[in-house]
């Protein structure tokens, strides 16, 4: 009798994997040296993320066509090979294999940025190169990764491709350091960086992953003044994550588009505390340092409100039913956000080092950071 013959599987759970939020695209244009803010994001994993010390394994790629591969982040080491495609098919993932110094293949999983709403069948996948970009007059912690759509596989044509973006805002896709240190199914890019590349030193890496439990899921990093970021007018308050030398730090600010009436600790009949949100839609805005003669010394900030977004124009709500509101207090393009405080129509701001009473924790006091980067690095903003 024949021996019986059992064929043996091994299941591998890949670790790290988060859910990845539908994303839209948009190419467009870049300036170069100016990287908006808050752009989302993007979900990574990792599989057998291997080192010249390693030795796991590696499955075979199925592929029918040539696998995505890379040997660098670096835009100034890039070659034809580290070209790769990514289809425009709403939330959707690949793998990337990366081929390391030693002669060793690691790979990692990228869950793309995609909307079936920018979805053009004429041209279902874009080809370009992931990389590493580094903003000018930033700290280092301010770091990302992001994939730069070109015209063809020659690396020649990096500088006049497009990244790709999130949003109707145009904000780049993008993988900030922090976000990339923290987490471990991420080690394979952490290498590259580190020591393929050397574009991010080690401590600077540690000092990120340090930082990096900072940021919430979805979040990204502020760390100058004129930096865009989205700012959805129906709620009543925003978080923000802002990149310092040596730290990353979270605040809410509230309030910031929505004003309130009555007084504290009475009814609703008799004129109590209420909070009204009058607007809705979304402004791309920035942050900005207040110019004053009575605040030449003082650390305060305005918000700047850049444009209204097409596919969500600033508009009054149509649900809104509190108290009639002055016109101006509507966000316009080019001016800054207007605030009523008690009745008063004037520009929000927030004072870095206002004084509050006892045990009360100054949520401005965030900002701050960006007056420091200001500094240390130059801000065209700032003196």
């Amino acid at each position: 009798m024949r021996p019986r013959v059992v064929s043996w599987h091994r299941r591998v759970q890949w670790p790290g994997l988060c859910r990845q939020p539908a994303y839209s695209l948009a190419y467009r244009s870049l300036h170069t040296g100016v990287s908006p803010a808050l752009a989302t994001p993007g979900t990574l994993r990792t599989d057998d993320v291997r080192t010249p010390a390693g030795t796991a394994s590696q499955p075979k790629p199925t592929a029918k066509h040539r696998p995505a591969t890379i040997r660098t982040l670096d835009p100034t080491r890039l070659t034809r090979s580290d070209h790769f495609t990514i289809k425009l098919v709403p939330n959707s993932t690949m793998w990337v294999y990366v081929r390391n110094p030693g002669g060793t293949t690691s790979r990692f999983q990228l869950a793309l940025p995609s909307s079936s709403s920018v979805h053009d069948r004429s041209h279902p996948a874009l080809g370009g190169f992931l990389y590493y970009y580094q903003p000018p007059r930033a700290p280092p912690l301010a770091g990302e990764i992001r994939f730069r759509i070109t015209a063809s596989d020659d690396p020649a044509t990096f500088s006049s491709g497009t990244d790709v973006t999130t949003g109707a805002g145009g904000l780049p896709w993008c993988i900030s350091l922090p976000a990339l240190a923290r987490n471990d199914s991420q080690a394979v890019l952490q290498y590259i960086l580190t020591t393929v590349d050397r574009t991010v030193p080690q401590h600077v890496m540690d000092l990120a992953r340090r930082n990096g439990h900072v940021l919430r899921r979805g979040d990204g990093c502020l760390y100058s003044f004129g930096q865009p970021f989205e700012m959805p007018l129906g709620y009543k308050k925003r978080h923000f994550a802002f990149a310092g030398k040596d730290r990353v730090v979270r605040t809410i600010l509230q309030n910031v588009t929505a004003f309130n009436t009555g007084c504290k600790g009475r009814s609703a009949q008799e004129g109590g505390f209420h909070n009204w949100v009058p607007f809705t839609g979304t402004a791309l805005c920035c942050f900005e340092p207040l110019m004053h003669p009575e605040h030449e010394t003082a650390r305060v900030a305005v918000i700047r409100v850049l444009r209204s977004l097409d596919s969500d124009p600033i508009r009054p709500d149509p649900e809104y039913g509190g108290p009639e509101y002055p016109p101006a207090l509507l966000p316009r393009e080019g001016e800054l956000l207007m605030n009523l405080h008690y009745g008063s129509l004037r520009p929000w701001f927030g004072d870095v080092d206002g004084k509050l009473r006892k045990r009360t924790k100054n949520l401005f006091a965030p900002l701050g950071i960006l007056f420091q980067n200001a500094v240390e690095y130059g801000s065209p903003y700032y003196p």
